[in-house]
């Protein structure tokens, strides 16, 4: 950048009319900006599942809590999925009644506190994905 800085200013001195060049390199420097910062949540939930799958801190079938720092109540839900982008919980009540489902982001589980109860029927991711290959065949 203080390159092309100064080889604007250069050309500038000389005489050449760069005020349009340098609006245009102020443009691409703003949508590359933009670029960098809509890309950082997808990247960041790519890496983020790679290294759930790495070090394995829950498996499908878990019960998990994701607990919040300022001691509120979290949410709870058991494991049904894990993608790429995000972790697939199906919420359980006080009563253990199941109710919907909530897509947690993959770099949830690095920011906050994850509470595990294995549960009876836990899988591997590995299992999981050889079960859901088969289903679809």
């Amino acid at each position: 950048m203080i390159i092309i800085a100064v080889i604007v200013l250069g050309l500038q001195q000389v005489g050449v009319r760069v005020i349009s060049l340098w609006t245009g390199l102020l443009t691409i420097a703003a949508m590359i900006a933009v670029g960098f910062i809509a890309m950082w949540s997808v990247l960041s939930n790519l890496l983020c599942a790679l290294l759930l799958v790495i070090f394995a801190p829950f498996r499908i079938g878990d019960e998990i809590e994701i607990i919040e720092a300022t001691g509120g109540s979290g949410l709870r839900g058991k494991v049904v999925d894990l993608n790429i982008l995000y972790t697939t919980l199906q919420e359980v009540t006080e009563a253990g009644v199941h109710n919907g489902v909530t897509h947690v982001p993959n770099n949830i589980f690095f920011q906050k506190t994850v509470r595990l109860w294995q549960g009876a029927q836990t899988t591997s991711l590995e299992t999981a994905l050889f079960r859901k290959s088969e289903e679809v065949a």
